[in-house]
């Protein structure tokens, strides 16, 4: 669903699904750069952060998927279908 984009610096951007179906728009994939298209300095996730954290990034951001970010660079990706899979495992 989506890429990390990350350089010596640490994480720069996401390039989500979404970002590609409402930015490429007819435009020539050979004269488009990633950084066109990324969400630049995306919202992030710690690993001490709670479920509840994330889940309140990505309804107040309308996210999908949020970077989990440690010292700087990326670590994983945490989905909403993780946050879904982790309610449903505690519930059970």
């Amino acid at each position: 669903g989506c890429l990390i984009v990350e350089d010596s610096g640490g994480v720069r951007g996401i390039l989500s699904e979404r970002d590609l179906v409402m930015k490429l728009d007819g435009a020539p994939l050979d004269a488009t750069r990633v950084a066109d298209l990324m969400t630049a300095d995306p919202v992030v996730l710690r690993p001490d952060d709670s479920v509840a954290v994330a889940i309140h990034k990505m309804a107040v951001g309308g996210f999908r998927h949020i970077p989990l970010v440690e010292d700087g660079h990326a670590t994983g990706i945490v989905s909403a279908r993780d946050v879904f899979r982790h309610i449903l495992n505690v519930a059970t």
